[in-house]
């Protein structure tokens, strides 16, 4: 119900023909009641949420306060769940909550002063965010009114980012797009920053709100906006992992997540696979109930050939680890098309693809090295991908970049394979020392300038294919670094000595 919802005032999901036959699993949790239960929060081994309780006499309607109640085996069944401990439900409504790290909560809460309700100039009952702190006996007290309430608009509806140290949340504040908008406030250590409309890419001339950041950084929010399927639909503005640079225009989330009514306030588990949300869908018990939800393994039946089920398998290079939650971007480069796949806790996503096209495919996961393979051919073995951590400090190797005996050119094998090195530092925000390597023939001194030159060479050639100069810095080690037994003195073939004659790179700064 938009009214209750709203507090009276605010009221993966691809499209890859692949996921035409993927689909969610949508079941209600056993603690809806007749009432009204939403915006479920995660949290330990349950959910936080809000839920309606008897109808105030005075104001005559029920206000919302927040719960807690804990999972049982199945994720659709929980415990009795019980008022939040504390002074953080009071007279009127409390929901929409988000937690910055263990022990502190920001909340939304109706304007309230002495026990009596704030409103706007024009008699508008407002929200505002609030602060609690969890103390050792486990009751959330110590409430503070967040910097950026107003008392003529509304704020509320957080979401915290740990990775960017950003809150975000929503507000009708004046000079916005619409009536309700998006914004976030940093914080930058000591103080919240004013607060930044988050643009005409997510916010609409209508309204958006209940913004939550999940686990990939990738922004859900619920709007109204022209084109839904009706009332409040979820929509996903997805995120480039490592820049944290939203991707495109916000979509609506597919699979069934949006109907004729309200559906809002998502929340999810790590793997991104599974989660809670809000809707009053019909078949509800309450005027909202809280929805589990589970992605479902597509069984991929082939139109005809040439389709294939292409599995993919995303791993950590070095410990051969199997990586969840990375987003694989696969691309057909003649139609411009181009759906979004997550793997799941096994490393794994499966996409439908036409064994005659060549598809570009690209991988991105948070601290890794984001990577791009062209001219992919889909066979029934599917592809084994390994993706490199990043790591400040770290030397890496660039591959086959050799050198002449006394020659500090760049050969034209090594050009191609500094290539992809270019590739590197236009995916990734990283400055680079590079590092030439001498074999131990000569002596110290020329063996130190040969290598500084030959490393000026290898940046300048990377310099001339549009990198800026100040992420690229050449270093010269000469032979103080050697990878083999060829020492001065020692007979080596000349492999082994081309060995030494090599190109290294080390992340010394990743910008954020």
């Amino acid at each position: 119900m938009r009214v209750a919802f709203l507090f009276t005032l605010f009221i993966l999901l691809g499209t890859a023909k692949a996921q035409d036959s993927a689909h969610f699993e949508f079941s209600p949790i056993n603690i809806n009641t007749p009432k009204a239960e939403m915006t479920p929060y995660i949290y330990r081994k349950g959910i936080l949420f809000a839920r309606s309780g008897e109808i105030n006499e005075k104001e005559k309607q029920r206000f919302l306060d927040i719960y807690y109640a804990v999972a049982d085996s199945q994720p659709t069944q929980f415990s009795k769940a019980s008022p939040l401990k504390g002074k953080v439900n009071e007279v009127f409504h409390e929901a929409a909550l988000t937690l910055v790290g263990k022990r502190k909560m920001l909340f939304t809460r109706n304007s309230i002063y002495k026990g009596h309700k704030k409103t706007t100039k024009k008699g508008v009952l407002k929200l505002d965010i609030f602060e609690a702190t969890l103390n050792d006996e486990g009751e959330w007290t110590d409430i503070k009114p967040f910097v950026w309430n107003n008392k003529e608009y509304s704020v509320g509806h957080p979401t915290w980012s740990a990775k960017e140290k950003r809150l975000y949340f929503a507000s009708d504040m004046p000079g916005g797009i619409g009536g309700i908008d998006l914004y976030y406030s940093k914080w930058d250590g000591d103080k919240w920053l004013e607060p930044r409309n988050l643009g005409k890419n997510i916010n609409s001339e209508k309204d958006e709100m209940f913004p939550t950041i999940a686990p990939n950084q990738s922004l859900y929010f619920a709007s109204d906006r022209a084109g839904g399927s009706g009332g409040l639909d979820l929509y996903v503005l997805w995120r480039d992992t490592f820049k944290l640079e939203w991707d495109s225009s916000a979509q609506p989330l597919s699979g069934g997540f949006n109907t004729a009514e309200d559906d809002f306030g998502i929340t999810f588990n790590q793997d991104m696979r599974s989660g809670y949300f809000t809707s009053s869908r019909v078949g509800r018990q309450g005027s909202d109930d809280i929805y589990f939800f589970k992605f479902i393994e597509p069984t991929f039946v082939p139109e005809a050939y040439p389709y294939i089920a292409y599995e993919m398998t995303v791993f950590n290079q070095e410990t051969k680890v199997l990586l969840p939650n990375t987003k694989i971007v696969i691309s057909n480069p003649a139609t411009g098309e181009n759906w979004i796949f997550f793997t799941d806790s096994n490393g794994r996503a499966v996409a439908q693809l036409d064994t005659t096209i060549l598809y570009k495919i690209e991988l991105e996961k948070a601290d890794y090295f984001a990577k791009k393979i062209d001219k992919v051919k889909p066979t029934v073995n599917g592809a084994q991908i390994g993706l490199v951590k990043l790591e400040v400090n770290k030397s890496y190797e660039v591959e086959n970049i050799y050198y002449d005996l006394d020659k500090s050119d760049i050969r034209p094998d090594a050009a191609e394979n500094l290539g992809e090195l270019i590739q590197l530092l236009l995916d990734n925000p990283v400055k680079i020392e590079l590092g030439a390597h001498t074999d131990a023939r000569g002596n110290e001194k020329y063996n130190l300038q040969l290598s500084q030159a030959r490393a000026k060479s290898a940046v300048a050639y990377i310099v001339s294919k549009g990198i800026d100069p100040n992420r690229v810095i050449a270093k010269g080690y000469g032979a103080t670094q050697l990878v083999n037994k060829c020492k001065a003195g020692v007979a080596c073939t000349e492999e082994e000595h081309q060995q030494n004659r090599r190109t290294e790179f080390k992340i010394l700064e990743i910008s954020k």
